[in-house]
């Protein structure tokens, strides 16, 4: 008897990668300028962490970044696909809010 090809496969069916696709949007992202600045103060987050955050962010439909920061804490691989370390606290709404307002349009 012949053996029969599935039409899909079953990870897509399961979607045990859910989060491939922004891997994959991330590795062709050119965002090598962003963490080029010194910076003084408190260690600051990865600008190019909080730029694939909002992106994230953005492509799910999350509203406010108050729930950006919730997804990112109730979802760790969501969170080291953006680059943070799961082990550290995650960004604060602040961060986010002062990259926004801090970052230039034409670098983005």
């Amino acid at each position: 008897m012949d053996k029969q090809n599935l039409l899909i496969s079953v990870e897509s069916m399961l979607d045990i990668h859910p989060l491939e696709n922004f891997n994959i949007l991330f590795s062709n992202l050119k965002d090598n300028h962003l963490d080029s600045d010194k910076y003084t103060g408190r260690k600051p987050f990865s600008r190019r962490s909080l730029l694939r955050a909002l992106i994230l962010k953005n492509l799910k439909s999350v509203s406010p970044l108050s729930e950006l920061k919730n997804t990112l804490n109730d979802n760790p691989s969501a969170a080291l696909r953006c680059g943070f370390d799961i082990t550290k606290p995650m960004p604060t709404v602040e961060r986010f809010s002062a990259f926004l307002r801090d970052a230039d349009n034409k670098n983005l």
